[in-house]
C-alpha cells in the first residue's frame, strides 16, 4: 500500500535536474559571493556609525545584537519560505525583497542620521541600523541555507553540503581583506559604492538561479505522480508532543557519547590540562586549531563530514 505524502509535499514538486554545470557554478558563485558581502558588510559599517557614536562597549554590544538578530531572521526566513512555499512563489517572494534591497542602496548613513547629544544612543543606532542596512543584511544572511535547499532541487542526487564550506571560504576571504587589503588603500565611500555594485551582482546572480530552478520547475511532472521521499513520511507521523519531547531533552540523552569516544575526550582533557604536546598528535585536525595554522582555514577550505561525496 503506498504511503500518503504529507500535505505540503504535494504543493512543491521536485523540479527535474538540469544537465549542465551552469546552473551549478550560478549557486556556487551566489552562495560565495554572499557570504562574502556578509562579512564585509559588518566592518564596512561600523567604519561610518563608530566616530558618531564612539567605541563603547554599549555601542559594541548593540551592533552585535544587530547582527545576531538579523541573521536569525535570514534563517527563519529561509526556513519559512522554502517550508511553506511552492517553488514558484518562493522565487517571486525572493526576487521581489532582492529588489526592495537594492533599493536601500547606497548603504553610506546620511548626516541627517548623527545621533543628538540629549539622544538616546542604542535605540538610535537600532533604527539606523535597520533602516540603512537591516533588508540588505537579511538577504546575504538567508543565503546560504535558501541556496543549499535550491541546490538540492536543482540537483537532487548531489549533496548540497559542499555550498557550507564555501560560504566559510567567502566569509573567511572577507574578514582578511578588509583591514589587509581594502581598508588601507579605499576610502569608506569607495568601499561602500564597490559593496553595493557587488550586491547588484548577487542580486543578478540570484535571479538566474530562480531563473534556471523555474525552468527546472517547468518540466515537472504532476504532484500526484511524484514519489514521496521517506523523511516526508516519517516526519509527517511524527506526533507534535514527540517533537516537543526530543527538544526538551538534554543532547546528552538525545546522541549518547560511545564510550570510547567518552575516554578520548577525558585523556585529551587531562593532557590539555597538562600542557601536553600530543594532543595534536591523536587528532590530526585539531594541530591547526592550536597553532599550526588559522583556525577558520579546516572549515573553510575543507567539506563538512555530512557530505557523502
Amino acid at each position: 500500500m503506498a504511503a500518503h505524502p504529507a500535505p505540503d509535499a504535494l504543493q512543491d514538486p521536485t523540479p527535474a535536474a538540469l544537465s549542465g554545470a551552469a546552473p551549478v557554478l550560478l549557486v556556487a558563485m551566489a552562495t560565495f559571493l554572499g557570504a562574502f558581502l556578509l562579512f564585509f558588510l559588518e566592518p564596512l559599517i561600523a567604519r561610518f556609525v563608530l566616530p558618531w557614536f564612539g567605541g563603547s562597549a554599549g555601542v559594541w554590544t548593540t551592533c552585535l545584537l544587530f547582527f545576531q538578530i538579523c541573521l536569525l531572521a535570514g534563517y527563519a526566513y529561509a526556513h519559512a519560505l522554502t517550508r511553506w512555499l511552492p517553488l514558484r512563489l518562493q522565487i517571486v517572494v525572493h526576487v521581489v525583497l532582492l529588489l526592495g534591497a537594492l533599493l536601500v542602496l547606497p548603504i553610506t548613513p546620511g548626516t541627517e542620521w548623527k545621533p543628538r547629544p540629549t539622544a538616546a544612543p542604542v535605540p538610535h543606532l537600532l533604527r539606523l541600523l535597520t533602516v540603512g542596512i537591516g533588508l540588505p543584511f537579511l538577504m546575504l544572511a538567508a543565503t546560504g541555507p535558501l541556496l543549499q535547499t535550491w541546490f538540492s532541487r536543482l540537483r537532487p542526487g548531489q549533496s548540497p553540503y559542499r555550498l557550507y564550506a564555501l560560504s566559510n571560504a567567502g566569509s573567511l576571504l572577507a574578514l582578511l581583506s578588509h583591514p589587509f587589503v581594502f581598508e588601507p588603500w579605499l576610502p569608506r565611500t569607495t568601499q561602500a559604492t564597490v559593496w553595493g555594485w557587488a550586491f547588484g551582482l548577487f542580486a543578478l546572480l540570484h535571479l538566474a538561479v530562480g531563473f534556471a530552478l523555474w525552468r527546472a520547475a517547468a518540466g515537472t511532472a504532476a504532484p500526484g505522480d511524484r514519489a514521496v521521499a521517506p523523511t516526508e513520511v516519517s516526519r509527517g507521523a511524527i506526533p507534535l508532543g514527540t517533537r516537543l519531547l526530543w527538544l526538551a531533552l538534554p543532547r546528552r540523552l538525545r546522541q549518547p557519547v560511545p564510550p570510547a569516544e567518552v575516554r578520548h575526550r577525558a585523556r585529551m582533557t587531562r593532557e590539555g590540562v597538562n600542557g601536553s604536546p600530543r594532543e595534536g598528535e591523536a587528532r590530526p585536525g585539531l594541530s591547526d586549531q592550536r597553532g599550526g595554522g588559522p583556525r577558520g582555514l579546516p572549515q573553510a577550505f575543507r567539506p563538512p563530514a555530512c557530505s557523502r561525496n
